[in-house]
């Protein structure tokens, strides 16, 4: 582990007790039948006219906590790994998005249990986040990417997410989406129906992580979560 994350590991570990609250839906009960009433309605559309397939759902844990590291085609993205995992996945979002968002935009964001995460001080307050509701056993999913694909190839992956799996003693599961880029770009507007597929690899475990340096996982993770790209139709 080198210096910088040394450091942000320690902050998190010192500032445990005096992390910010979580975003709290006004009502935990409305809030499940809204989110699973949604959630079967995306799972609804997405048959119909998407074509929805799904590989190596079984990967998921539902005993533990995980984190659902996937490549970045589009916004549709959580909409997609969310209506396809086996449990309810929280995501980590840019924090600006709290900031330029509308009222509205916000409360939805919250309501769905988004994670808010700060480019300017390295993320300390999202990690904090973050790992409270791993150990919570709650589902996140993040891009390690850091961004939605220009392309449609699949990006260097970004180390952070493997010091969060650590620190929560979680796995993380290789996840991979097909289709969204083609139907969203990220330079363009929506542009046409089409099949859509997400996958989900064997889980990198916490003894594995731990065994890891972070460029070893950097490459690791990519080659598996491209792997699983590979295996979608």
């Amino acid at each position: 582990m080198n210096g910088a994350e040394g450091s942000m590991e320690k902050a998190v570990k010192r500032d445990e007790a005096h992390t910010r609250r979580e975003p709290v839906a006004p009502n935990e009960l409305l809030q499940a039948i809204v989110y699973y009433t949604l959630r079967f309605f995306a799972w609804v559309l997405g048959l119909t006219l998407f074509r929805f397939r799904i590989w190596g759902r079984r990967n998921i844990p539902l005993k533990t906590g995980a984190i659902l590291a996937s490549n970045h085609q589009s916004y549709l993205d959580p909409i997609i790994v969310g209506a396809m995992c086996r449990r309810k996945a929280n995501y980590l979002a840019r924090e600006s998005l709290w900031r330029k968002g509308s009222g509205f935009f916000r409360f939805v964001i919250n309501f769905f249990g988004a994670v808010p995460i700060s480019i300017d001080t390295l993320g300390k307050d999202g990690i904090r986040l973050a790992v409270a509701y791993l150990k919570k056993k709650r589902h996140i999913l993040v891009f390690p990417e850091g961004t939605r694909t220009r392309d449609g190839s699949i990006g260097p992956m970004s180390p952070g997410v493997k010091l969060i799996a650590e620190m929560a003693n979680v796995p993380i599961v290789p996840t991979a989406v097909k289709g969204a880029f083609e139907m969203w770009p990220r330079d363009g507007r929506w542009t046409k129906i089409g099949p859509v597929s997400a996958g989900f690899g064997k889980p990198f475990e916490p003894e594995e992580l731990r065994k890891m340096s972070n460029e070893e996982f950097r490459k690791r993770l990519r080659e598996r979560v491209i792997k699983v790209y590979e295996r979608l139709p």
